[in-house]
């Protein structure tokens, strides 16, 4: 018999943030061993950097695996502080990644952030008669999340459109507040659907918006037409963006 599961593990509804890094398989075949590792090494120092901002650098809330970052509410109070920190790490993610496009020429990520029953555990002891430890994230917040992260047809980040509505209800108005302070912005989406209406993931600031058109641009211009329209969709985001002049609130 195995031991038992330790009931200190705790499954309520939270944020989660998903995040997977494109041409992956392809962006490791083309490299050897070292000339991926300097690579990555760079990649990786851009997501500590946005995870890692105004949480004295502890990153309890962040999991990295090969291509993939997963972000949970940081321990933060009020709540709404949290939250609106998780959206600000998912904003400067994304933002980061675009402007390494040219310097590095590693693909790009794109994620989304989901609601609900959600373990997140780093580094746990996950038995009470056993020293072993690991990472376990799991639940139907992951589930919905890893679903609309696959179905985006673009380099961007958006909230999972079909958890809007529990979003509302458990914290009335913040949607609303982050979409006014520039977190988030009303998109349609482009999907493998067709385009959804959802709230997307700012990642543009005022200071680099024209940089990231151009290297948007270039990259839409460069691929085959295939993959140039992810980039297409992006692009198209950035001067929504720019227009509207409603960046990413400044550090």
């Amino acid at each position: 018999m195995p031991p038992s599961m330790t009931t200190a593990l705790d499954n309520t509804r939270r944020f989660l943030g998903l995040f997977d890094m494109l041409g992956f398989s392809s962006f490791c075949e083309s490299r050897s061993a070292q000339e991926l590792a300097a690579a990555y090494q760079q990649i990786l120092a851009s997501i500590v950097t946005a995870t890692t901002y105004g949480t004295d650098g502890e990153d309890d809330h962040v999991l990295i695996f090969s291509d993939t970052v997963v972000l949970a509410e940081p321990r933060m109070e009020p709540r709404t502080e949290a939250v609106r920190h998780l959206f600000r790490l998912a904003s400067l993610l994304i933002h980061n990644s675009l402007l390494e496009l040219n310097r590095f020429e590693h693909p790009p990520f794109r994620g989304c952030v989901s609601f609900g029953e959600c373990i997140f555990r780093k580094n746990a002891s996950l038995f009470s008669n056993s020293d072993c430890r690991t990472s376990l994230v799991l639940g139907k917040a992951v589930a919905r999340a890893s679903a609309w992260e696959k179905k985006q047809k673009w380099v961007g980040a958006s909230i999972v459109p079909s958890d809007l509505p529990d979003i509302r209800i458990a914290f009335p108005g913040l949607l609303e507040q982050l979409v006014e302070e520039g977190y988030l912005v009303d998109y349609d989406v482009p999907t493998e659907d067709g385009l959804v209406a959802t709230l997307a993931i700012n990642c543009v600031t005022s200071g680099h918006s024209d940089h990231i058109l151009r290297l948007v641009r270039d990259r839409e211009q460069q691929l085959p037409p295939k993959e140039a329209s992810k980039y297409r969709g992006t692009r198209r985001f950035v001067e929504a963006v720019m227009n509207t002049g409603k960046y990413i609130p400044p550090r």
